[in-house]
């Protein structure tokens, strides 16, 4: 921080560290008036005079607008589709004075995917569950937020696309714009319960201090980086932090093989695919993703005009290595009803697959 910057009267305040050190006591409150006198004690010769007193040196501490976002996780796990996706920051006012802060949020322009939407809520200190997002949080600003250190829970809440593929990332970076109403003659802070204040503003910038005037200085540090379009430097009025979605899912891939098991000639000795042979299809779902796939409903539609499906034949396994049927543990599972073939399994783990097998008679 360059103290050259703050007046005079806000040098003990800056180096006591408002703006970014931890601090041991609150420091003093904007708009304090501080007065002092300078006593002399004195005598001649040996007999005490009279003590003369200075005429007191009195300023008025001024306001240092110093404050922090951060976020309370460093990313969290989203599904494609997923609706209320939340992630949440904290904002700290270490300003010495209470202080409005406008919310905004920037997606990055680098990363994997923008969310179809988002909002920002601001944590309702009074009703609903404190500090996590819930109903009783509202489509807001920061309002009247005290300083020395005072915090307030900010949730950006967000719907990811269905398009959005596994390990795929988002990053949104939540920015806290200082803001405040004073009064024009004497600087002092009006308060504006319930009505955003305006963005506040820096006063009296490169004149010497006024004694009689609650100056606005900015001390905040250098926020969010790596987010294109944020732009928050050093004594800007701005906080700012990232946090970030990703993607975990299932992907699913399903193929369909077939082999010719049999014919009314060669038996299962190099059958050939003529009528009254017997077709044996395999149908496999594997699972490349990092999630586990749940309700899976597997259907294949025969061509019945050239087909007829073989009853008993119709059988499923879940611990096949391959996806051609030829490894596994299989038992009789699923279901037929002209022309539809139809198996369903609870899940798909990641990395794992499900295979179904059943036989056709070529008519």
């Amino acid at each position: 921080m360059n103290f050259s910057k703050f007046p005079a009267k806000l040098a003990l305040a800056a180096a006591l560290s408002v703006a970014s050190l931890p601090q041991a006591f609150a420091a003093t409150n904007a708009g304090q008036s501080v007065s002092n006198t300078a006593t002399v004690n004195y005598k001649v010769g040996t007999i005490d005079q009279t003590p003369v007193t200075s005429v007191p040196a009195v300023f008025l501490v001024d306001r240092v607008i110093s404050h922090i976002v951060v976020r309370d996780q460093v990313s969290i796990n989203v599904t494609p589709n997923a609706t209320t996706q939340v992630l949440a920051f904290t904002v700290t006012n270490n300003s010495n004075s209470p202080q409005d802060f406008l919310l905004s949020a920037v997606e990055s322009a680098v990363d994997d995917f923008d969310v179809t939407s988002y909002a920002i809520y601001v944590d309702n200190p009074v009703t609903g569950t404190v500090g996590a997002y819930d109903v009783g949080d509202t489509l807001t600003f920061v309002d009247e937020l005290a300083g020395n250190g005072a915090t307030r829970k900010v949730f950006v809440v967000a719907t990811i696309p269905a398009g959005a593929a596994d390990t795929d990332f988002a990053d949104v970076a939540l920015i806290a714009q200082a803001a405040q109403s004073v009064n024009g003659t004497t600087g002092a802070y009006v308060a504006t319960v319930g009505t955003a204040a305006a963005a506040a503003t820096e006063s009296n910038v490169g004149a010497a201090d006024n004694t009689a005037f609650i100056d606005t200085v900015f001390g905040d540090a250098v926020g969010a980086t790596g987010v294109a379009g944020v732009t928050d430097a050093a004594e800007d009025g701005n906080a700012s932090a990232v946090s970030r979605y990703v993607v975990v899912t299932a992907t699913l891939a399903v193929t369909k093989t077939s082999r010719v098991y049999s014919d009314p000639f060669n038996g299962t000795t190099n059958p050939k695919a003529i009528p009254g042979a017997e077709i044996e299809y395999c149908l496999a779902v594997e699972n490349t993703g990092a999630a586990a796939a749940s309700t899976i409903a597997l259907t294949d539609n025969l061509p019945v005009t050239y087909v007829s499906f073989v009853t008993g034949t119709l059988q499923v396994a879940t611990n096949a290595t391959t996806n051609d049927c030829t490894t596994g543990t299989f038992a009789a599972g699923g279901s037929y009803t002209s022309p539809t073939v139809t198996v369903n399994t609870a899940s798909i783990p990641a990395a794992g697959r499900f295979v179904a097998r059943f036989r056709v008679l070529v008519l």
